[in-house]
């Protein structure tokens, strides 16, 4: 077939100058379609022009020759490709006569603008030499299949989507996943479909060049011959509607069924359902052209619309396309129906609880429709070398599937082409369809198959609370902060000022008492603040204290603190519930029990906040992500790697395989970092001179980078001046370079301030000591460095960084002489190694040699 499409595509030599190759398929298109109907319509022209001679009713015509010669359209001109030859002068005239002609269900050649391309070749003188090339194919349907021309129409408009720089991908599909669909769809309906003069009806909503019904077609006929199949498809772009429906009526289906329009704002066959339903949308393309009608059905109609489940943000039109197809399904009353639509990644994840998404993902889900999702391998599509999934739908499950998913990882199942085409360089090959297929049938667990409740797919996002804890003074530089508050403007600030310096500087950790002391003081230089003032003095004269006393509000409850305000994501069936959302309460309060209160004893939970979400992480259920930040998946990385020979290599070894037995054997609790620290952000002294220069160290992503794990000096110092608002870490916090070199870390053995290139962790609770923590955080640099996202530099940001799993071990271990002994023998090696290498990047990198251990040379990870 590709002989014949490039033949058909070589006639486009014949455009050139007159044509740019962007152009080509504007007439390729429509030639080949008419010589496809000019082959069909041969055999019985004849018979069907004297029949329209004696009927000048087109409607009655219509059903007599349906009737008499079984062909949905005719054309009653007095040409054919072979008369258009035998007269070169009147060939514009003639063949614009001979398209016109056709009956009034073929509106291809108007879609296409034929005319005009008739009217321009002829100008150009390439008319005659065009149609004789294409009069000179075969086209009929017993020289080329109705498979054929499909596959033909396929290369074709390939050609042209390349030709256009389009995106091939909006016209069709690769035949291998359409095949893989049609059969995950038909997979249930075996005995159905063999019944003798069986009728099935099939949909597609974005019906491009018509692939997924020509398939479908194919499936069951060459499975039951008898069996009857209408096909229907709704299609936006003029041109490979043109196509679909030219293929639809050669394959003898009602044209009527194949409709052109944006299925998204008008469903042209609202009302009707349909035994099987088969998409492949456009990825990652808005809806904004549908969105004034999309939005108007689904308020007017809302969970009887077609898109029950809600709406997804504008930038992304797949989840109404995927709602849309499920309720295109035939009703439960009426025997159920089957869908199978082809969607990238982000349908499966996209959005946080309550979103747009999440909600849609949430109705597929708690309905049960949603049956199977096949992964296929990436670089499978001509536009995209994207992972793409298959979601299989049914309203009607087995008894076996109901209340369940079934994951299928089929990305390793191809076999890499020969030549690319496009972005597609793999393909699916037989063999691979019918692993999945029997995958699918055995319902069975495997590497490549998981079987999973749908209640694994939801979640909870709880906001856990902590109190507003603060001490209070009136020293200099808060004074100046509560004179630039913005609420505080309208009052007498050189009043304030002095009623605050006359306060003293005692530190207060308690706020009422504090202000109990303060209110005199305001009274007495007249000052009158409302209760918004009041406020805004507090904030700019406090300053958090986990030390300090809680703050309570008028209700006696403690006031939360929103800087240390976090959100948890608890799955539905923690702690083995299998009540679903019903078992929220319940299942919440035990996980804050377990995960939470242990580390920080006085959060709560606010439940007014707490939302529901579903996701579906098919990637992490069946290709954890080297990269993500599961402690005991790292711990194992360094125990059983085989790095380089060196005593540094078999120190750190001796070093992670002990901490890794021992936090595996004795189950220490793994934690968010946010547990058990407090992370404090850098900043950086404006750039005058006199900043710098000072007594307090200030310490950038090279300092720590160079330190030997311990941060005793700095390369440069700044003022008390210079310091600004930066914070400074006492000795015993860990730094944390969070820009290039990105990932380092080093205890400090000084008080040290730092840019903002840094991350400082100050510990809280007494639950790791620094040292455990840094030399965690050392074994994972390489983790840390995956963290890294921005366009103008990579950088760690905060909430990336509080959610990075640590290991607790107990105190006596912590503090024990094992671990320190430890610790000294990775630095005697370490400056061992140093001293036997001329490299200056090991000393660059400085404890970025840890990461080696975790990795084989080609980058993979290492093993015996």
């Amino acid at each position: 077939m590709s002989n014949l499409g490039n033949f058909v595509w070589s006639i486009a030599d014949q455009l050139r100058g007159v044509y740019r190759p962007n152009q080509y398929g504007n007439v390729i298109l429509p030639m080949t379609i008419l010589r496809r109907l000019d082959c069909i319509l041969e055999p019985t022209r004849d018979q069907v022009r004297a029949l329209a001679e004696s009927e000048s009713r087109e409607e009655i015509l219509d059903i007599k020759v349906r009737r008499e010669f079984g062909l949905n359209f005719y054309n009653t001109s007095a040409y054919d490709l072979a008369r258009l030859k035998k007269d070169p002068d009147g060939l514009r005239h003639n063949l614009i006569d001979y398209v016109s002609k056709f009956s009034s269900n073929i509106d291809v050649f108007e879609r296409f603008g034929f005319e005009n391309e008739i009217t321009k070749l002829d100008e150009k003188n390439r008319l005659y030499i065009l149609l004789c090339r294409f009069a000179d194919i075969d086209l009929h349907p017993d020289t080329v299949t109705n498979a054929e021309m499909g596959d033909l129409f396929e290369e074709l408009i390939r050609k042209f989507a390349e030709a256009s720089n389009e995106t091939a991908g909006e016209h069709f599909t690769p035949r291998d996943a359409i095949r893989l669909a049609v059969d995950l769809v038909f997979a249930e309906d075996g005995d159905a479909l063999t019944e003798k003069g069986v009728v099935r009806t099939v949909y597609d909503p974005t019906v491009g060049t018509g692939g997924f019904l020509s398939v479908a077609d194919e499936h069951l006929k060459s499975r039951n011959p008898d069996a009857r199949l209408t096909l229907f498809g709704q299609e936006i772009n003029d041109q490979s509607y043109a196509i679909c429906k030219s293929d639809m009526i050669a394959k003898g289906q009602d044209p009527a069924n194949i409709k052109l329009g944006d299925t998204l704002a008008e469903d042209l066959f609202a009302g009707r359902t349909f035994d099987y339903c088969l998409s492949n949308p456009p990825y990652g393309v808005d809806w904004k052209a549908s969105h004034e009608d999309v939005v108007a059905e689904y308020e007017r109609a809302g969970k009887d619309s077609r898109f029950p489940g809600g709406l997804p943000p504008t930038s992304d039109g797949q989840m109404l396309f995927l709602q849309h197809l499920a309720t295109k399904m035939r009703p439960i009353e009426d025997g159920g129906g089957r869908a199978a639509i082809v969607l990238n990644g982000s349908p499966l994840f996209s959005g946080g609880a309550e979103s747009g998404p999440s909600e849609i993902r949430r109705w597929l889900i708690e309905s049960d429709m949603v049956e199977a999702i096949v992964s296929l391998p990436t670089n499978m599509f001509y536009n995209t070398g994207i992972s793409t999934y298959i979601w299989l739908l049914d309203n009607t499950k087995q008894a076996a599937r109901v209340g369940k998913i079934q994951l299928i990882d089929a990305s390793d199942m191809y076999t890499k082409m020969s030549k690319s085409l496009g972005s597609k360089s793999r393909e699916l090959p037989d063999s691979a369809r019918e692993t999945i297929m029997r995958l699918y049938d055995d319902l069975a667990e495997s590497d490549h198959s998981k079987n999973l409740s749908n209640d694994e797919f939801g979640y909870w996002t709880i906001t856990v609370e902590r109190p507003l804890r603060l001490n209070f003074n009136c020293t200099p530089d808060r004074i100046k902060n509560a004179l630039a508050a913005k609420s505080l403007k309208t009052l007498d600030l050189d009043t304030l000022g002095e009623c605050l310096e006359t306060f003293g500087l005692d530190t207060y950790f308690n706020r009422e008492a504090f202000l109990k002391d303060l209110n005199p003081h305001l009274r007495d230089h007249g000052l009158v603040l409302t209760t918004p003032q009041r406020k805004a003095l507090w904030q700019s004269l406090g300053e958090q204290d986990e030390k300090a006393d809680i703050c309570y509000d008028k209700h006696g409850d403690p006031e939360p603190d929103t800087s240390l305000r976090d959100t948890e994501t608890i799955p539905f069936t923690y702690g083995g519930n299998t009540d679903g959302d019903d078992g929220r309460n319940i299942t919440i309060s035990a996980y804050v029990e377990n995960e939470v209160l242990p580390y920080l004893p006085d959060a709560w939970v606010d439940h007014a906040k707490t939302k529901v979400g579903y996701e579906i992480p098919f990637a992490r259920l069946f290709r954890p992500d080297p990269k993500s930040f599961d402690f005991h998946g790292t711990v194992d990385r360094f125990a059983e790697s085989e790095a380089e020979a060196t005593r540094l290599a078999l120190a750190v070894r001796e070093f992670a395989s002990g901490f890794a037995r021992l936090a595996r054997e004795q189950s220490w609790p793994v934690v968010p970092l946010r547990r058990v620290v407090r992370i404090v952000n850098g900043g950086t002294p404006t750039p005058e001179d006199e900043n710098w220069g000072g007594d307090v160290h200030w310490a950038t992503p090279v300092d720590i980078n160079n330190a030997d794990g311990f941060l005793r000096a700095t390369l440069r110092t700044v003022t008390e001046q210079g310091l600004g608002n930066a914070r400074v870490l006492p000795p015993g916090s860990v730094l944390v370079s969070s820009r290039a070199p990105i990932g380092s870390v080093a205890v400090t053995e000084i008080a040290t301030t730092f840019n903002q290139g840094c991350k400082g962790l100050v510990m809280t609770g007494g639950f790791l000591t620094a040292e455990c923590l840094a030399y965690q955080l050392m074994a994972s640099k390489g983790l840390l460095e995956s963290l890294g996202q921005g366009t103008t530099f990579m950088e760690i940001n905060s909430d990336k960084l509080a959610s990075v799993p640590v290991v607790v071990p107990p105190p006596e271990y912590q503090d024990g002489a094992a671990f320190a002994e430890c610790i000294a023998s990775f630095h005697g090696a370490r400056r061992l190694f140093e001293s036997l290498t001329d490299q200056a990047r090991v000393r660059r990198r400085g404890m970025d040699l840890l990461i080696g251990l975790g990795a084989a040379p080609d980058g993979g990870l290492g093993g015996a």
